[in-house]
């Protein structure tokens, strides 16, 4: 096999000028190695360090047309070359950290031009988070089944970062528990504490704010399908509602445990943590573990009321506490005055709000907030991360105090790791309800690309405890 070192750009004569002007961007690398296999089969390293050399990664083209899609549209053309199928990798994950790590150095390859990025950028304006395209923009993400997110998250259904408390060895359901935990103890809920859930997903944080806390909880949500599964895991708990009406019948609580119907057949395919009956399995499935129930023991039962609701449209506060965990990202960055108002006025005065937000670095932000990612175009359309300097900034005009930041990117990196493992492993039972291959390249390429994105830093997350004056 031919191989030379990219100082040369010695290509193919066969190979377009975009692949002489990418090659020559990938000569400035500063950071680790790559090498890349030509569609001919010879290899070009580019680099200052030896291929055997960490951070290493390597990429195979199978033709020529991610050269002129990076050229043209940055990490979108190179994520929608990967999807088509024109270029692979053994490690997904390590090539773009080395891109991420050396971004200074290539940047016209990460961004690409202004008129290749000119349609996606109209395309993600017109998926701005108004009322009728929030719930639009829900749906595209949340609502793929919870059959399809039931096979590769663990069985707590929290699609948002664990923590593992520097144990990277920790099981993921203990380490999303602690999530879940500190957010509820820093917003300082207490038993009987009436505590609003700005996008409670399917149902976690809903089940320990109830059942270890005491509390009295309102969650609102966007997604029909989160709502539906995570209103029968409260029922399968027997949480009362905030109506009166109680998550199991009187009769079947009657009946006792050996007698209790068991959840819906499709339910329990769609998440494998919910119980079979009643209380029987509640402790060692819905809860947790056994171990789990013995050391934090519920001291009392709070009651739930879940719904279908705008956050903007909620008006019965005010509330103790909020929790709002890894939502404000999809709120949009000219709603983000709206969501920090909200948070003011459903507070009650002296109250605290957890949210946990991902954030992107200060210095890159100017730049991200003027163009538009792969992620806005596939993942999340209409959403916009905050920097942790405009985070603060919103908080501070709507009349809140920050006073407390938890960051813990590494961890999501890690969580990331494990869903993108699981998630593959997973393959064959992904195409078996109806999804194809291009979904799979698309999932696989945004579990790596945020995973790469925390690793490097270029992305945090933060546990943000505000406070109402008063």
């Amino acid at each position: 096999m031919n191989t030379t070192t990219a100082r040369s750009f010695a290509i193919p004569r066969e190979a377009p000028t975009a692949a002489r002007a990418l090659f020559k961007l990938l000569g400035r690398l500063q950071h680790g190695s790559l090498s890349v296999q030509l569609p001919d089969g010879s290899m070009r390293h580019f680099g200052p360090q030896a291929p055997s050399q960490a951070p290493a990664a390597r990429m195979t083209l199978r033709n020529w047309n991610v050269c002129s899609a990076t050229l043209r549209s940055g990490d979108i053309g190179f994520a929608e070359t990967y999807i088509a199928g024109d270029w692979t990798t053994p490690h997904l994950s390590d090539l773009l950290r080395l891109f991420i790590r050396n971004r200074q150095h290539i940047e016209d390859a990460i961004y690409g031009t202004w008129t290749g990025r000119l349609l996606y950028r109209i395309r993600h304006l017109l998926h701005r988070n108004t009322r009728s395209n929030s719930q639009k923009n829900i749906h595209a993400h949340y609502d793929l089944g919870n059959a399809f997110y039931g096979l590769w998250l663990d069985d707590t259904m929290n699609y948002s970062s664990a923590w593992f408390d520097g144990d990277l060895d920790r099981p993921m359901r203990d380490a999303q528990h602690a999530k879940v935990r500190r957010a509820l103890r820093m917003s300082g809920v207490q038993p009987g504490d009436r505590v609003l859930e700005i996008g409670c997903g399917w149902g976690a944080l809903a089940e320990m704010a109830t059942t270890e806390f005491g509390a009295m909880l309102t969650g609102v949500t966007l997604s029909t399908e989160q709502l539906a599964y995570a209103r029968q895991r409260m029922a399968r708990l027997e949480v009362g509602s905030l109506h009166g009406t109680p998550g199991v019948g009187a009769a079947e609580r009657r009946a006792g445990p050996s007698q209790a119907s068991s959840a819906p057949e499709g339910l329990r395919a769609a998440a494998p943590g919910l119980p079979a009956q009643g209380r029987t399995a509640r402790r060692d499935a819905v809860c947790g573990s056994v171990a789990y129930s013995a050391v934090h023991e519920v001291t009392s039962v709070g009651a739930a009321d879940l719904r279908l609701q705008d956050y903007r449209d909620i008006d019965d506060g005010p509330y103790d506490a909020i929790c709002s965990i890894e939502m404000v990202e999809a709120v949009g960055r000219e709603y983000w005055p709206t969501y920090f108002n909200s948070l003011q006025r459903l507070l009650k005065p002296g109250g605290k709000a957890c949210i946990q937000s991902i954030v992107i670095d200060d210095a890159l932000f100017a730049r991200y907030i003027q163009s538009t990612d792969f992620i806005q175009q596939y993942i999340f359309p209409g959403g916009c991360l905050p920097c942790p300097s405009e985070f603060r900034r919103a908080a501070r005009d709507a009349g809140l105090e920050v006073v407390d930041e938890f960051a813990f990117g590494a961890d999501y990196a890690e969580t990331l790791r494990r869903w993108r493992e699981k998630f593959l492993a997973e393959r064959e039972r992904v195409l078996q309800l109806g999804f194809d291959a291009r979904f799979i390249r698309i999932w696989e390429f945004y579990l790596g690309y945020c995973e790469a994105a925390f690793d490097t830093a270029n992305i945090d997350l933060v546990q943000f405890t505000l406070r109402r004056p008063g």
